[in-house]
C-alpha cells in the first residue's frame, strides 16, 4: 500500500476491516502517515460499534456493512465532494498566504 499510494491519484480507499496480516487501521495510520487527504471508507461484514467508532475516531470518513451496501455510492459521493472542498479551501488559504507576503514584500523599502 505505501508503494502504490503515491504512484496514482486515487479518488478513495475501501478498505476490508479486517485483513489477513492487515487491518483498517493499520491502513488509516499509513495514509496519515504519508499526509494524503483521500477519502478512507471502511467496510466490514463483522465491524461492532465500538470498532466503527475506533474507526472513526482513527480518522475514518465512514464505515459500511456489507450486507448493507445500498448507502455505498451516497457515501463515495459525499466522502469525494468533501475532499475537493478541503482541497480548494486550503489552496484558497495559500493563496491568501501568497498575496499577504506580496503585499508586505511590495512594501518594503
Amino acid at each position: 500500500m505505501a508503494a502504490v499510494l503515491p504512484k496514482h491519484q486515487w479518488d478513495v480507499i475501501l478498505c476490508d476491516y479486517s485483513m489477513p496480516g492487515f487491518s483498517a487501521l493499520a491502513a488509516l495510520n499509513l495514509v496519515k502517515e504519508m499526509k494524503i487527504d483521500i477519502p478512507f471508507i471502511v467496510i466490514s461484514g463483522t465491524i461492532g460499534e465500538a470498532l466503527a467508532v475506533e474507526a472513526m475516531r482513527a480518522g475514518a470518513n465512514d464505515y459500511l456493512i456489507k450486507t448493507n451496501l445500498a448507502r455505498l455510492v451516497p457515501v463515495i459521493e459525499r466522502e469525494i465532494n468533501e475532499a475537493d472542498n478541503r482541497r480548494a479551501r486550503r489552496a484558497a488559504e495559500e493563496s491568501v498566504r501568497l498575496q499577504a507576503r506580496l503585499c508586505r514584500w511590495r512594501r518594503m523599502p
